[in-house]
């Protein structure tokens, strides 16, 4: 799959990569904000400032 249509298919048909395999190397709240940014109705996303701050969390 070329990157093209990698992005033809988030945009038209709303695919997202399996998150699944990230459980094991992740922390669950990384994993429910990737989950949260990837939400179709932009009013559902949180804003940058927010996952910005998530972010700066995670990094702690």
């Amino acid at each position: 799959m070329t990157e093209h249509v990698l992005y033809e298919q988030v945009r038209d048909l709303g695919f997202r990569p399996p998150i699944q395999k990230l459980n094991q190397r992740y922390p669950q709240s990384l994993l429910v904000l990737i989950q949260e940014m990837w939400q179709k109705e932009p009013s559902k996303r949180p804003s940058m400032s927010t996952v910005v701050e998530r972010l700066a969390q995670y990094l702690e």
